[in-house]
Parts: structure tokens; C-alpha cells; sequence
């Protein structure tokens, strides 16, 4: 009898071992497969990073003229991107009482004048300056007027009289300073009746927020019918403001100096006092009263004085091209004429341009 059962037990090893080496050869293939794809994936990654780095560079050199450094074997080292974990920010949850701060006011948002307005009424417009007018050369702390009038006739009688005059205003916090000239001329028949001029200059110095301010002057008189040719005075002394409104100011100066007559019977240096009011009220938008007087004793002989007297109105003709109309007059008086009329009146009618 034959056995086979050895033979058919190694047939069913062999056919074991058969299926082992079938199962380990698709493994090892499979294996190859995967590592093949990530070659692949891999070259492809690195040709599409090598050309944008490469248009990338070529960019760089035509804009900026820098080149780029590429490997020279042109490809790019592989570049492993962290992994970065995001996290939704959860809300914070208040109790149902409390009511969220707003957010932070600085110092400045609480003062009125740092607040930004649209209000066309409320934004101030600073009108420019033409070349002609002093503001353009001498900035917005000037001010100042001319003035011109005239008359004349022709026929029987033959007269002329023409006045001018102009005056400059520089006020700031510390100081005001005035400048003031004035020249009139008459003739008749040709004839000679009237040449005078006078010219002042005012310094008044304030005090802060005191109402007291100091103030030092100059004057000038030239008459060619005064027994003198020129008279010159300086004084200085304390004024005191007595009213001080937007629409009215009252000022009184008491003070001492000296005057001088050139040309005349008596040159001698003359000690004077100084007792002076300024008075200036706005009537309307349009109309203005200015008072300007000054008294003028003599130390020691009071009998011996002189009174300064300008007073005038001003009203607004033309508001585009600040043209007013001013009407007034300036009194002279003089204790000691030297044998001539104490007193000297000059009536004003002019025009008056302001710059």
C-alpha cells in the first residue's frame, strides 16, 4: 500500500510558502507604488517652486536690478511649512447688569475749542491781503488808514486847500504802538494861507490783565504861521483803562515830559505835565466817535499851557474796499502865542481808506 501523505503535506507547504511569497511580492510593490507617487508628487513640487522662483527673480532684477540666488543645480531645498493651530476666540459673557465702558475720551475732546466744526457760521475766514496793504508786508497785527480831501476854486477868486493824513496801528498782547501824520495846505489868490503838519508817535505797554498800562509819546508840530518853526515835545507817564468794552473804550493818561520850540522868540526846554483822555465808541457796525484830548500845563507856571483837541466821526461808505467817509476837527490852543491867536481850529471833511 502506498502512502501518500508525506507528498501531500509537502504540497500543501510549498503551496503555503507560494502564497506567502505572492502575499510579501504585492506588499513590496504596493510599497514601491507609494514611494514612486511621492517621488513624483515631490519632483513636481519642486520644478513649479524652482520656476516661481525663477520668474520671481527675474522680476526682482528688472524692477529693483537685484538678483536672486538660485542652487546652482536649480533646484530648491524642500521647504517644510509649520503647522499652525488656530483657535476661535470665544466671546467674554457679562453679568446681564453690567453695561460695557466706552472708549477712552482724552483731555482734549472735552475742551470746546479742539472740537472740529462744519458750522458754516462758526468757521472765521481770514480774508487775504493785496501787495498794497501794510497786513501783506507786515503781518495781521497792523492796521492802518489814509486820508485825503480837497477844494478849490477858480474865477474871481483863486483857492486851493488839500489835507492828508495816515496813521499805523501795530497792537499785540504786551504793546500797542500808533503812528499818526497829517499836512494841510491852503492858498488863495495865490497866496500862501495855510502849511501846517503834525506827526505823533505812541507807545502804550500793557500790564497783563491789569486795567493800569505806561505809555511813552512823541509829537511833532510844524506851522508856517506860528511864531516858531517846529515844535517838539516827549512824554511818558501811567495811563488807567476807565471803560473797556467791545464797543467802548475810555482811557486816561496822567504823566510829565518836555517840549521844545525851534525858530522861535524862546528855545528854551519847557517842563510839562500831561493830562490826556482817549475815548473811542462804536456807534453801529458802521459808525465810529473817536475824542482825543490832551492838556498841557506848564511846571510851576499853570497859567502857561497848551490844549490838544482831535475829535472826529467815521462812517463806513464802502465795505469792499474800506472806504468811509470821516468828518471832523483839530483845536490847537496856546496861552503863549507870542503876539498871534491863541488858538488854531482845523475842519476836517475827508475821505478816509482803510488798509
Amino acid at each position: 500500500m502506498l502512502s501518500f501523505a508525506a507528498p501531500e503535506r509537502g504540497a500543501r507547504m510549498i503551496g503555503a510558502e507560494g502564497r506567502k511569497a505572492h502575499e510579501a511580492g504585492r506588499f513590496a510593490m504596493q510599497r514601491n507604488l507609494t514611494k514612486s507617487w511621492r517621488l513624483a508628487v515631490r519632483s513636481l513640487a519642486h520644478v513649479v517652486l524652482a520656476a516661481w522662483a525663477t520668474t520671481t527673480s527675474a522680476q526682482a532684477v528688472s524692477e529693483f536690478g537685484a538678483p536672486s540666488i538660485i542652487p546652482p543645480n536649480g533646484r530648491l531645498p524642500p521647504v517644510e511649512m509649520p503647522y499652525v493651530a488656530l483657535e476661535t476666540p470665544q466671546a467674554a459673557t457679562l453679568p446681564p447688569d453690567t453695561v460695557p465702558a466706552g472708549p477712552p475720551t482724552s483731555p482734549a475732546a472735552d475742551n470746546d475749542e479742539s472740537e472740529l466744526t462744519t458750522d458754516p457760521e462758526a468757521i472765521e475766514i481770514q480774508p487775504l491781503s493785496a501787495w498794497y496793504q501794510p497786513k501783506y508786508w507786515l503781518g495781521p497785527t497792523w492796521t492802518g488808514s489814509i486820508d485825503l480831501g480837497m477844494n478849490g476854486s477858480e474865477g474871481n477868486a483863486q483857492a486851493f486847500s488839500f489835507r492828508a493824513g495816515a496813521n499805523l496801528k501795530r497792537e499785540t498782547k504786551l504793546y500797542t504802538l500808533t503812528l499818526e501824520a497829517s499836512h494841510a495846505h491852503t492858498t488863495a489868490d495865490s497866496l500862501e494861507t495855510q502849511s501846517n503838519a503834525l506827526g505823533k508817535i505812541k507807545l502804550d505797554r500793557n500790564l497783563g490783565e491789569s486795567p493800569w498800562t505806561l505809555f511813552a509819546s512823541g509829537t511833532a508840530e510844524y506851522d508856517e504861521f506860528k511864531a516858531f518853526d517846529l515844535r517838539l515835545a516827549a512824554h511818558a507817564g501811567v495811563g488807567y483803562k476807565l471803560i473797556k468794552t467791545e464797543a467802548t473804550t475810555l482811557i486816561g493818561r496822567l504823566g510829565s515830559g518836555v517840549s521844545h520850540e525851534i525858530g522861535g522868540p524862546d528855545e528854551s526846554y519847557v517842563p510839562e505835565a500831561l493830562l490826556g483822555l482817549d475815548f473811542e465808541h462804536q456807534i453801529t457796525a458802521k459808525q465810529k466817535l473817536v475824542i482825543k484830548s490832551e492838556y498841557l500845563p506848564e511846571w510851576g507856571e499853570f497859567e502857561n499851557y497848551r490844549l490838544v483837541t482831535d475829535a472826529s466821526w467815521e462812517c463806513l461808505l464802502d465795505e469792499a474796499s474800506n472806504l468811509s467817509l470821516k468828518i471832523g476837527a483839530i483845536d490847537r490852543y496856546d496861552s503863549t502865542p507870542n503876539g498871534l491867536k491863541a488858538n488854531d481850529m482845523d475842519y476836517l471833511l475827508l475821505l478816509m481808506w482803510k488798509l
